[in-house]
């Protein structure tokens, strides 16, 4: 499979967002998130001929190989700024093009998380092992098997956005007690206790 083929497979999984966005026809580049060698934060190379083009970029995560690397398949959108020489320049390519590194963290999230359209969103492996790291091996399986709302938390993880409000799914996760859910809140202390 060409470099083409697999940057219009990867654009083909991200269509129904763009579509849900209004922006269709926008600029989609798949793009390697790393953390390059002596920095702390992840960063995403873009190249002076794609900041050129005078829009916003929409990226999806993927390999130098064009295979996607976030199975949420999530889109995240650099807003075009004429000032892209602000960004620090990296060492030009055999064409004599500059890359930039940008910062990861100026990317928005603009994945559409629709239930009428996603049915049910899960949440991923690596946020509940990113859960798992933080809790003791007996703390997280308690969390996992006791209930919220009368829903076990497992079960909530897995229910439509419009039944779970991102903020609680959040603090279930980082186990901060702030949700509008006293029941999660007071769970959540217990936790924290126990670990």
């Amino acid at each position: 499979m060409t470099r083409t083929d697999k940057i219009k497979k990867l654009r083909e999984v991200i269509q129904w967002n763009l579509d849900a966005l209004k922006v269709s026809e926008a600029l989609y580049i798949p793009k390697c998130v790393y953390v390059p060698k002596g920095k702390l934060e992840r960063y995403v190379l873009f190249w002076e001929s794609e900041f050129r083009q005078g829009e916003d970029i929409y990226i999806s995560k993927a390999s130098k190989e064009y295979e996607s690397e976030d199975p949420e398949n999530r889109l995240y959108k650099w807003t075009y700024n004429p000032d892209y020489t602000r960004y620090e320049k990296g060492s030009p390519s055999s064409t004599g093009e500059f890359p930039y590194m940008v910062p990861f963290k100026e990317l928005i999230d603009v994945t559409v998380i629709d239930s009428s359209t996603m049915g049910e969103y899960p949440i991923s492996d690596e946020a509940i092992k990113s859960l798992s790291d933080e809790l003791e091996y007996i703390s997280a399986k308690k969390f996992m098997s006791n209930s919220v709302n009368n829903v076990g938390v497992k079960n909530i993880l897995h229910l439509p956005t419009s039944e779970i409000s991102l903020k609680d799914l959040m603090c279930a996760i980082h186990l901060v007690p702030i949700s509008e859910n006293e029941f999660l809140n007071e769970h959540i202390k217990t936790l924290k206790q126990i670990k």
